[in-house]
């Protein structure tokens, strides 16, 4: 018997963290080819909270998932001079409508 209090991810959430992670993975290469490390390191960083958030569920995830993008937010401003930072934030924030529905849910 399957234990019904688990919860389950929709495919939406399960396909946008696929393509947050690819867009992270191809960013962090990008960033590391152009010299730019911390920028890369938030990106590798990323990566690794996208893919708790799919195994674990757990909001503390999404919580270091936003941290990392104002992080790198911060970076970008001040030591590469680049408004495209802001991007970062679109992600979360399509990433919290997609989490929305299981928020209550989530530990």
């Amino acid at each position: 018997m399957e234990n019904e209090n688990v919860l389950k991810f929709g495919l939406g959430i399960k396909i946008w963290c696929v393509i947050s992670i690819l867009g992270s993975i191809l960013s962090s290469l990008t960033n590391f080819i152009y010299g730019n490390y911390s920028v890369g390191v938030a990106c590798i960083a990323t990566v690794i909270f996208y893919v708790w958030l799919l195994l674990s569920k757990k909001r503390m995830a999404f919580y270091l998932i936003v941290f990392v993008a104002v992080a790198r937010l911060i970076i970008d401003l001040i030591v590469l001079k680049t408004p495209m930072a802001f991007l970062g934030l679109g992600n979360c924030l399509i990433t919290y409508a997609f989490l929305y529905k299981y928020w209550k849910q989530m530990k």
